[in-house]
């Protein structure tokens, strides 16, 4: 794929994370943080509810990258698809940004009231993915102030920053719950458009809770073969 232009890629932190999304207009109760396990009981339960989205970091391969390939080929254009009313999606054209587009998927599906400041960098990217998604893309393409923030956030990582031109090991996945509360979305800017992984319940406040770590399940088992090296993060509202 062509990119439009090169960012440094994303630490997997959440702390990062929380601090992008803020300085990008996020509300100051919203906050990222470690899930370490999928499976443990007393992990999963102190988690605060409800959880708002999950961005995955997955190792990725040759299979891995076959697989997408595979996927997108036969998928509709997010534009033309059945599902643009009902979630956000951005098509990623900043290559490395893979971080910043699970972040974006994560805050922009995010239905609480108040989670974006007004007149932000978020708020005018939601406007105009709101009103067509190549404005969107355009907008994550051209918007100096947005670059400006991101490259604060990428030079803050514990690791040595790579070059924007180098290709990462890594991919960023997010899941979300659709505007009619039913539907639970893998949001992957690889892709052409949103991927639906199930049917949730308006009446179970834990049912996205529930359904994302198993679908994130699902995802690990299935794209990366049950490969051990991958992280999860989730948005949750903190407050204080």
């Amino acid at each position: 794929m062509q990119y439009a232009k090169h960012f440094i890629p994303l630490e997997s932190d959440p702390s990062i994370f929380t601090s992008l999304l803020h300085s990008l207009g996020g509300a100051s109760t919203l906050r990222f943080i470690d899930i370490w396990s999928l499976d443990d009981p007393d992990q999963l339960a102190v988690i605060p509810r409800p959880v708002l989205a999950y961005v995955l970091v997955l190792p990725t391969s040759e299979d891995y990258e076959k697989q997408k390939a595979v996927a997108s080929a036969n998928q509709i254009e997010y534009a033309d698809g059945p599902d643009r009313q009902n979630v956000v999606f951005f098509r990623q054209t900043i290559h490395n940004a893979c971080g910043l587009y699970g972040l974006l998927h994560a805050i922009c599906n995010t239905q609480r009231e108040g989670s974006i400041r007004p007149d932000s960098v978020l708020d005018h990217l939601r406007i105009s993915a709101n009103e067509n998604p190549a404005d969107a893309t355009r907008f994550l393409e051209t918007s100096k102030e947005l670059e400006d923030l991101y490259r604060i956030a990428a030079e803050q990582g514990s690791s040595s920053v790579p070059n924007a031109e180098d290709e990462v090991d890594f991919h960023y996945v997010c899941f979300v719950k659709g505007k009619d509360g039913q539907s639970l979305y893998e949001l992957d800017g690889d892709l052409k458009g949103p991927v639906h992984r199930g049917t949730l319940s308006t009446q179970d406040k834990s049912s996205f809770f529930d359904a994302g770590i198993n679908a994130v399940k699902d995802c690990v088992r299935k794209d990366i073969g049950g490969d051990a090296s991958f992280s999860l993060m989730a948005l949750v509202e903190v407050k204080d």
